[in-house]
């Protein structure tokens, strides 16, 4: 073999080596070993859409004279089902200059069936959720749609959104056959809901309230824990240069302008982004729809029933409220809220729980009885420190607290509320006569 064709076979070896080599580096999979996620549930990414989260939060019925009203979840569900296929038409507001006395009489009128919401709803936004024939709609917002047994025809019914608050009226048109199934579940069957009675608070505004006591469950639940990664991930432009500090709260994350305080003492955390502070007036409809999407981004909800609760346009603050059975839940450090405020460009303030109830097994469950509503207007007005006619409504709530010995327990106890000044406050029954002191 002579010299030149050694190298070559040299030649051909190094260049198969290098080759192999190469093919070796770039198809190499290490078998990873897997991280312990510690405590912490691993958050499947679940959306909701604006028909999940704004729901009714009671339906009241008006029919031969007498007053129904349900919040249960199987009816507010059926209720759901059936709006989503109402599909409008014809949308417009009525000129109307009618008095608070006016309004009243209208939304109560025998024969009326009114749908509640929680705070007025952007129509804009709605209207993707009972569905529109046309796409422009008149800017509106409502707190309760109603229709009246006199407006359905053999083809074409009429429903009316109406801001109780604001005193005005838009009008859709809906055919008939596309109602009748929500007009057979409720005013048809009225009788077999709740009876509640009107209560004349002063000369221009009145609440109902139920006729007979009712006895709801109190329940004891163990709770689990949101990945708060998740959080920290959504809210700083970059995650990974993050500071962390541990507290005597809990934890602390920030950057050059962003604070989040996690308090494993209450489960809560927020968040703060001060280059946000000043704002920009987002329309309620814009508002509410970046703010569910907001949550949805980190897998926010987790579950659990949380529903739109409340909306300051001016101050682009949105509230989500936890229900549970239907009723809305409530806790005076705010362990049962979703709060959103918006800044500039991204979100100014944030604050919610990190946990969730094990609620396919009550840790414990007891009934209790609560007053009628009738005993609870008689209480109301006995209340030192209390104005009667500055009441806005009363309902039934849970009253959501913390044992005292394990942290990792919570208790739902079914409550007489009243809101006042826009703020939900417990019914003291314990103190009859006695000074105000009720708390969320």
């Amino acid at each position: 073999m002579n010299l030149e064709r050694a190298k070559s076979i040299v030649l051909f070896l190094l260049i198969a080596i290098s080759t192999y080599l190469t093919w070796s580096i770039w198809t190499y999979k290490p078998e990873l070993e897997k991280i312990d996620q510690g405590p912490f549930l691993v958050i499947d990414r679940e959306e909701k859409t604006a028909g999940d989260v704004i729901e009714p939060s009671n339906i009241l019925i008006h029919r031969n004279r007498q007053h129904y009203q349900t919040s249960s979840p199987v009816d507010l569900e059926k209720a759901s089902v059936q709006m989503n296929k109402w599909n409008l038409y014809n949308a417009k507001k009525l000129s109307t200059h009618m008095t608070k006395k006016e309004m009243n009489d209208f939304m109560h009128e025998d024969g009326t069936v009114e749908i509640i919401f929680p705070d007025d709803v952007p129509f804009q936004l709605y209207k993707n959720v009972v569905g529109m024939v046309n796409r422009e709609v008149p800017t509106f917002s409502f707190d309760r749609i109603l229709y009246k047994q006199k407006d359905i025809q053999s083809k074409e019914s009429v429903l009316y959104f109406v801001s109780s608050q604001e005193l005005s009226i838009l009008e859709a048109s809906i055919q008939t056959k596309r109602l009748s199934a929500f007009h057979t579940t409720f005013f048809q069957k009225a009788n077999t809901y709740p009876e509640y009675v009107p209560h004349a608070v002063n000369n221009q505004h009145e609440v109902f309230v139920s006729k007979d006591e009712i006895s709801l469950p109190r329940y004891k639940y163990l709770i689990d824990y949101l990945n708060i990664k998740n959080f920290k991930n959504a809210l700083f432009a970059d995650p990974v240069n993050v500071r962390h500090e541990t507290v005597v709260s809990g934890d602390e994350y920030t950057d050059s302008t962003r604070l989040l305080s996690v308090d494993k003492t209450t489960h809560m955390l927020s968040y703060i982004n001060t280059s946000q502070k000043s704002k920009m007036l987002s329309s309620s409809s814009d508002l509410l729809k970046k703010s569910i999407e907001f949550v949805n981004n980190h897998a926010g909800w987790k579950e659990s029933n949380y529903r739109f609760a409340y909306m300051d346009e001016k101050d682009q603050r949105v509230i989500f409220r936890l229900y549970h059975d239907g009723y809305p839940v409530f806790n005076h450090l705010g362990m049962s809220e979703i709060e959103e405020i918006w800044g500039k460009d991204e979100m100014y303030s944030y604050q919610r729980p990190y946990f969730t109830f094990q609620t396919a097994d009550p840790f414990e469950q007891s009934f209790v009885s609560l007053p009628s509503g009738e005993e609870v207007l008689d209480q109301l007005k006995t209340m030192r420190n209390f104005d009667y006619f500055n009441l806005e409504d009363i309902t039934i709530g849970y009253k959501l607290s913390m044992a005292p010995l394990d942290d990792n327990l919570m208790f739902l106890e079914p409550t007489w509320y009243y809101r006042s000044g826009g703020d939900w406050l417990a019914v003291p029954f314990d103190e009859a006569g006695g000074e105000m002191n009720g708390l969320e």
